[in-house]
C-alpha cells in the first residue's frame, strides 16, 4: 500500500509534464533522423518527450539532432561513446523522467495516432503492458505486406500471460516496438537491456519485463513504421559465437523464468519458447563457432557446453530435418573430438 501511495503520487507530479517518453538510440542515420524525429512531433497525443541517445554518431546525427532540440523543448539529446543499441537504450531509460516510455528506431517513422492508440487513459496500473502492431514499408510509404496487427483484447487473471501466448502470439514479439513500458516498474526492479548482446536484446528485456506484468492491452492498428532502407540490420549479421553462448544462457534463464512464474503449461507454447532459446540458440552459435574458430581444443570445450545443455533437456532440443535430427543424434551420442570434425564439414 505504502508503494501505491508513492506510485500516484509520482504519477501525478510526471504527469504535469509528459506521460510517455520516446526513446531513440541514434547511430550514423543522417539520412532519416530527420523524418523520424518530425514523426515524433506530428503525434496527435501531446503529453510527450522525445530523448535521443546519439551513440557516438560518426557522421551528422548528432548536429542534426541538437538542431532540432534547440527549436523544441520537448527534445533532449544525450550524446554518448558509442556502445551499442542496449547501452544507448539504457541511457534514455536512465533519464526518462515520465511514468511511461517507448522506444523508437531512428530510422523507422510513426504514425499521427500512434502514441495515443497506446491508450494510457484505460492502463490500470502500472503493471499494465500496452501493445500494438507494426508495418515495414518503404521509405516512400508504401506498404511491403509484412503487418502485424492485433484486434482489440484486453488479457487479465491468473493465465493472463498464457492466453495472450496462444491466442496473440505474443512471446515471440519481441521487438523493442510497439510497447509501452512503465518506468516505476523498470527502476523498482532494476532492468535495463543487455549491453553484452547485440541480438534479441530488446527480446530479453521484453521476457524480463513480463516477470512483473499483471495484464495486457492489445490495441488494433499498425502505426509504426518500419522503414526498408535497403541497409544491413543486425538481424541480418551473423552472431559471434562467444556472443551467441552469452545470448544463449540470458535467453534460456529469462524464458524460463518467465514459464515459471506465469505457470506456462500449453505444449505448443512451451514448445516454441524451447524451440527459440534452445534449439535456435544452439545452431547460432553452432554456425558462428566453425566460421570464427579454428582451434580445436576451443571448439570441443563450446561442444561440451552444448552437449551438456542438450543431455539436461533433450526433449526441448528439436531441430528441423534430417540433417538437424542427425546432428542432434551425432552430440548425444559420439565423442566430442569426432562431433568435431563432423560438424567441421557439415559448416
Amino acid at each position: 500500500f505504502y508503494h501505491e501511495k508513492i506510485i500516484k503520487r509520482s504519477y501525478n507530479k510526471m504527469n504535469k509534464q509528459c506521460l510517455i517518453t520516446v526513446i531513440v538510440p541514434v547511430y550514423n542515420c543522417e539520412k532519416y533522423i530527420g523524418i523520424c524525429i518530425e514523426s515524433v512531433q506530428n503525434q496527435s497525443f501531446n503529453l510527450w518527450n522525445l530523448i535521443l541517445v546519439d551513440d557516438g554518431s560518426l557522421d551528422n546525427s548528432g548536429r542534426l539532432c541538437d538542431e532540432y532540440a534547440s527549436k523544441d523543448d520537448r527534445i533532449k539529446v544525450l550524446h554518448v561513446q558509442n556502445g551499442g543499441p542496449g547501452h544507448a537504450r539504457n541511457c534514455g531509460i536512465k533519464e526518462c523522467k515520465s511514468v511511461w516510455f517507448t522506444f523508437l528506431d531512428s530510422d523507422d517513422v510513426i504514425e499521427s495516432e500512434y502514441l495515443a492508440n497506446f491508450h494510457v487513459e484505460r492502463l490500470s496500473s502500472n503493471t499494465s503492458l500496452s501493445i500494438q502492431g507494426f508495418k515495414r514499408v518503404s521509405l516512400d510509404g508504401m506498404e511491403l505486406g509484412e503487418t502485424l496487427s492485433y484486434k482489440n483484447i484486453s488479457y487479465q487473471g491468473p493465465d493472463f500471460l498464457e492466453k495472450a501466448f496462444v491466442e496473440s502470439d505474443l512471446f515471440a514479439y519481441g521487438q523493442s516496438c510497439g510497447k509501452l513500458y512503465n518506468k516505476v516498474v523498470v527502476d523498482q526492479n532494476e532492468l535495463s537491456m543487455s549491453e553484452v548482446i547485440r541480438h534479441s536484446e530488446d527480446q530479453l528485456f521484453y521476457l524480463q519485463y513480463l516477470l512483473h506484468v499483471t495484464d495486457i492491452q492489445l490495441h488494433s492498428g499498425s502505426m509504426y513504421c518500419y522503414q526498408f532502407t535497403g541497409e544491413q540490420s543486425l538481424t541480418h549479421i551473423r552472431i559471434p559465437y562467444e556472443e551467441g553462448v552469452e545470448r544463449f544462457v540470458c535467453l534460456e534463464k529469462a524464458c524460463l523464468s518467465v514459464i515459471e512464474k506465469h505457470k506456462l503449461t500449453n505444449r505448443d507454447i512451451l514448445n516454441k519458447i524451447y524451440y527459440y532459446y534452445m534449439t535456435g540458440g544452439i545452431s547460432i552459435i553452432l554456425q558462428s563457432l566453425y566460421k570464427e574458430e579454428f582451434n580445436n581444443d576451443i571448439r570441443v570445450k563450446v561442444l561440451e557446453l552444448i552437449s551438456d545443455k542438450i543431455k539436461e533437456n533433450t526433449s526441448r532440443f528439436n531441430p528441423n530435418g534430417v540433417k538437424g535430427k542427425l546432428l542432434k543424434y551425432c552430440i548425444l551420442w559420439l565423442p566430442l573430438h569426432i562431433n568435431d570434425k563432423l560438424l567441421a564439414m557439415l559448416f
